[in-house]
């Protein structure tokens, strides 16, 4: 129903609205929750498909609680079911459903399938050593873990009484770097592509700025508290792994970069 509201005389009045159409939305990240929502919003009938027992895609999975209490992502879908959006979760498009049954079943298909695909690197002895995980892949474990079963130990990728090295010094990186300290990791070292300060230097400016400065996130800012010092490496990628007795890695080769402008 949409509500028209009389504003010279306070009244409101319900007005049936058209019927809407039959729209599934693959996908309930940040994108598919925003299309359900609008289209919902515009009165069509809204079933969200979700491969993962649970919605919310990255909101869910892949930004840790520190930065997003999953109350909150619970209380925007339970606002959306109570709107008449439904949820179907533990539905892998394309394998439990085919992409014919999903046209012959709605009006309108919307894909929001996200970037759940990891981006490799191509290590020498990556192929054969155990320990290397894609950044998704940690913090969805990390997040499951609590929302299953609490803090107790089961089955879990994690960081505790380990010496981890991030490869990525952007914002997931930084989100790797506090879940690994709330794992309970021995050390954490971050490797970084880019300078400390990012820019090209000014030759000339006739109107003098401040000195650039570099990037304080909150996982340097944890890192200096728990053991004293910035994770950083800077202008430093990894190109080498080696692995010890069991398998794991037991250390890691980088390799120093300049940058060229």
């Amino acid at each position: 129903f949409v509500v028209e509201q009389h504003y010279a005389s306070g009244r409101t009045e319900a007005q049936a609205a058209p019927t809407g159409k039959k729209v599934a939305v693959v996908g309930s990240g940040p994108s598919g929750l925003s299309a359900a929502q609008r289209l919902a919003d515009q009165g069509h009938a809204v079933t969200v498909y979700e491969r993962s027992d649970r919605p919310g895609g990255l909101l869910e999975y892949g930004i840790p609680n520190m930065k997003l209490e999953k109350g909150v992502v619970v209380r925007k879908i339970d606002a959306m079911k109570a709107q008449g959006v439904e949820f179907k979760t533990g539905v892998n498009v394309g394998v439990d459903i085919s992409a014919g049954e999903l046209v012959s079943q709605y009006d309108a298909v919307v894909l929001c399938v996200g970037t759940g695909n990891a981006r490799t690197i191509k290590l020498k002895g990556g192929e054969s050593v155990k320990g290397i995980y894609p950044a998704v892949e940690f913090l969805s474990f990390a997040t499951k873990f609590l929302l299953d079963s609490g803090l107790t130990e089961g089955k879990n990728i994690s960081a505790k009484n380990k010496h981890v090295v991030i490869v990525g010094g952007g914002d997931t990186g930084s989100d790797c770097v506090g879940t690994a300290l709330r794992n309970g990791c021995a050390s954490v070292t971050q490797i970084e592509m880019l300078p400390k300060q990012v820019g090209r230097t000014v030759i000339h400016n006739p109107r003098p700025q401040r000195e650039k400065e570099g990037k304080t996130d909150h996982s340097q800012e944890e890192c200096l508290e728990v053991f004293g010092g910035d994770p950083h490496i800077y202008q430093t990628t990894v190109k080498e792994v080696q692995a010890g007795e069991n398998g794991g890695i037991c250390s890691v080769t980088v390799v120093e970069l300049e940058p060229v402008y």
